[in-house]
């Protein structure tokens, strides 16, 4: 069987810790399950700063990267507060893939009592934008990638991914008439075709 391959996308916003964000890219990827049926396809330094998303046109790099690949679903993590336009482009194109979308907890305070990461607020922006734009995804929640939430909505997702890349194309057949009388037998022909 062919992996899963599920494209991650680093969300980071300038002026946030910089050293942060790509220590917290990191941990996702280090907290994410290995195996040979999942390959996580991401960004690196040599496309992208830090190997982070933070603008358009790493946004438009980081797409063209992700269909090359041709991935399954995407998840969008804020490593820091998370450049929304950014984060939403790739959505976008990527609309019609199983999307998830987490923020990573806060860090601790800089020596001048600064936040190194605001990635909540990111998190609601990024899916305030995705809400507006009717782009359907999961929330992974707020959470340190070695929490055990973050793993267990991170393995509901790639089974998620599963299903829906072998669902894509099926062709459904029924055998003889609805049976009559038995409203719980019904079952949309539009949208089983969209």
């Amino acid at each position: 069987m062919e992996p899963i391959k599920i494209g991650f996308v680093p969300a980071h916003r300038e002026p946030f810790d910089e050293n942060w964000a790509a220590q917290m890219r990191q941990r996702c990827l280090d907290a994410f399950p290995a195996g040979p049926l999942l390959e996580i396809i991401v960004p690196d330094k040599r496309l992208t700063k830090s190997g982070c998303v933070r603008d358009d046109n790493e946004s438009e790099k980081v797409i063209g990267f992700f269909r090359e690949k041709g991935i399954d679903g995407l998840i969008i993590g804020t490593m820091t507060f998370g450049d929304e336009v950014s984060a939403l482009s790739v959505a976008a194109a990527f609309r019609d893939h199983p999307i998830l979308l987490f923020g990573t907890k806060e860090g601790p305070f800089t020596a001048d009592g600064n936040r190194r990461s605001d990635s909540f607020c990111g998190t609601l922006s990024i899916s305030s934008g995705l809400h507006r734009r009717q782009i359907r995804f999961a929330f992974g929640g707020i959470v340190f990638p070695e929490e055990e939430k973050f793993q267990a909505a991170v393995m509901d997702f790639i089974r998620v991914c599963a299903i829906a890349r072998g669902f894509t194309g099926a062709r459904i057949g029924l055998v003889g008439p609805r049976p009559e009388r038995f409203e719980t037998c019904i079952f949309s022909e539009y949208l089983l075709m969209r």
